[in-house]
């Protein structure tokens, strides 16, 4: 009889045993938390709270010039010439491309490590930017400018490149947390789009949630019915 009983308990103990493992490697399905998804990074936005000031009104992006820059970099030291070329530079970009210059940026780099066919004599590499106004005639006037302001610090005609890239569509050139493509909207129709669309994902989320819940109650019921 007492051999017949530790029987009976061995063999409840190991289908106990197996039980608990089976409920154990079921497949447990991460519950989301239900939070406020945060706003579309590509949404539109007729202006940026904290921009900052504007030369020009922003109700219409696509009607604005757009982005005309100057990066230039080179090997000399300009010391306190640098910030009255950086204006001139500035003017230059604005008068030839037919841009205003509240729009134009200028960078400069200079005392950069650079050499020109092995050479480190004075030399310059400059790179312009801008949404069209890249053609020919422009390109000719902003180039004999440029150069002709680096010859101020011993920079030859021959030792300097000067690239012009247009950028193309105006969606390409972001600006005041939007891009340059941005058309007038009102701003309470764009606002309540937003919350339509926040509202859409709300709701999804939450059905997300009520078919997991529903397949974990379906996946027990399988599991006790089959103990």
């Amino acid at each position: 009889m007492a051999a017949v009983l530790r029987t009976s308990h061995t063999a409840f103990v190991a289908k106990a045993g197996a039980r608990v493992g089976a409920r154990d490697a079921r497949r447990v399905v991460p519950r989301r938390a239900l939070v406020t998804p945060l706003p579309r990074t590509c949404r539109r936005a007729s202006t940026v709270a904290g921009a900052g000031p504007s030369p020009c009104d922003l109700s219409d992006l696509s009607k604005l010039p757009g982005d005309p820059s100057l990066v230039l970099h080179t090997n000399v030291k300009m010391g306190d010439k640098k910030k009255d070329f950086m204006k001139a530079a500035s003017k230059a970009v604005a008068d030839c491309l037919g841009k205003p210059e509240s729009f134009v940026v200028v960078a400069v780099l200079d005392e950069q490590d650079m050499i020109w066919g092995g050479d480190d004599s004075p030399c310059a590499l400059c790179n312009v930017a801008s949404l069209g106004s890249i053609n020919y005639e422009n390109n000719t006037a902003l180039s004999g400018a440029i150069t002709a302001l680096m010859s101020d610090f011993d920079v030859l005609p021959s030792r300097m490149y000067t690239n012009f890239w247009d950028i193309g569509p105006r969606e390409n050139c972001g600006y005041n947390g939007v891009t340059f493509a941005e058309g007038a909207r009102p701003v309470v129709a764009a606002e309540e789009e937003e919350e339509e669309e926040e509202e859409e994902e709300e709701e999804e989320i939450v059905e997300e949630e009520e078919e997991e819940e529903e397949e974990e109650e379906e996946e027990e019921e399988e599991e006790e019915e089959e103990e």
